[in-house]
């Protein structure tokens, strides 16, 4: 399952992950290696993620009958964990990755079942199936390098969306701070036009007071008495 593994890697590039990611179906594949139900089988063809070794390229034998029916434990187990881990796929990759994916198993399942009938080699066998994964790989390195771009262009535009949303809350802020100091402006000269009309009427209805009139110290009188003796007596007159 090797073109998995392709996937997880364009994955990682598309998505800018910190690592692949933990695919089940890798995983379940990876654990098929160590069966023992196909160990007569595990140094003639790969059983899990791995590269296809010189040996198995040579090997110009064709499956013996115990051979044939672990390589069939073996397809159809291989199969079970892409069953199984379908759904995971279907939301962790791309849908052109997985497709790429699952094409490449379709054709891997068919190959099998020629070796399994014994039409060709080991050799033969390991050859092609090599053959799909270098180009199940380029196709998928094309796919991931088309939507890296496609996601860098959509980023991009979506700055510049978020940028100009920016601009324009800032714009409306601005209109909105304009527009209540025109406020604050119109009401304070309502005020002021308010108060100068409270002022002017209260001019026109004041009436002066009177006059005030000096007050004037009364003049007293002078008097003058004059006594004037007769006799025994004292006789005085006032005027």
């Amino acid at each position: 399952m090797r073109w998995f593994a392709a996937l997880a890697s364009a994955a990682t590039a598309i998505l800018a992950f910190g690592q692949p990611p933990d695919d089940p179906v890798i995983n379940c594949i990876r654990g098929l290696m160590t069966d023992e139900r196909f160990s007569t089988i595990a140094g003639k063809i790969s059983l899990g993620p791995t590269e296809t070794t010189f040996a198995m390229l040579a090997d110009d034998s064709r499956p013996t009958d115990s051979e044939r029916a672990a390589i069939g434990a073996w397809a159809e187990a291989r199969d079970n964990c892409v069953k199984g881990g379908l759904a995971w796929a279907e939301r962790a990759y791309p849908a052109e990755l997985l497709a790429l994916g699952l094409q490449g198993e379709h054709a891997l399942l068919a190959l099998t079942v020629e070796l399994v009938n014994k039409k060709i080699t080991y050799g033969e066998y390991n050859k092609r199936r090599q053959a799909m994964v270098d180009e199940i790989r380029k196709h998928a390195a094309a796919v991931a390098e088309r939507l890296q771009a496609q996601r860098v262009a959509e980023k991009q535009t979506d700055e510049a969306n978020r940028d100009a949303e920016r601009r324009a809350a800032e714009a409306r802020a601005q209109a909105d701070a304009l527009n209540q100091q025109a406020i604050a402006a119109q009401n304070d000269i309502a005020r002021r036009q308010m108060a100068m009309g409270l002022l002017l009427n209260q001019l026109r209805s004041f009436q002066p007071p009177a006059p005030m009139v000096p007050y004037q110290i009364p003049i007293r009188p002078v008097y003058q008495t004059v006594c004037s003796p007769i006799g025994n007596t004292v006789y005085c007159t006032t005027r």
